[in-house]
């Protein structure tokens, strides 16, 4: 591992890792919300979800920290969204058995 400083380099020995980083690592956090940008930006790029009014910016999905909402208009949209190539990565990370909340606009 090399670390650049203003004046000067670092190196260190190579460390092999064997298995993925612990939960209580400090860069776990970090690593994990790295992980999600690709399915949000992939998200964005399919157009779907509720579009705000003032701006007419479509929101699809909000992301905290190890929180991911998926907002669709319709069951078809969420469908497309969840079917995405990196959506699916994404449940391989261990989001399984999502509840859905449907709500409709009243009569």
């Amino acid at each position: 591992m090399c670390l650049h400083t203003e004046n000067k380099l670092i190196e260190t020995d190579g460390k092999k890792i064997h298995c993925g980083i612990f939960q209580a690592d400090s860069l776990s956090t970090l690593i994990f919300c790295i992980c999600l940008i690709p399915p949000t930006e992939e998200l964005n790029w399919l157009n779907t979800g509720y579009e705000e009014h003032t701006t007419k910016t479509k929101i699809s999905e909000l992301l905290y920290m190890d929180d991911l909402k998926l907002i669709a208009k319709s069951d078809e949209e969420l469908q497309k969204q969840l079917k995405s190539s990196v959506m699916i990565s994404v449940w391989k990370l261990g989001f399984k058995n999502v509840p859905r909340l449907h709500l409709k606009e009243a009569n």
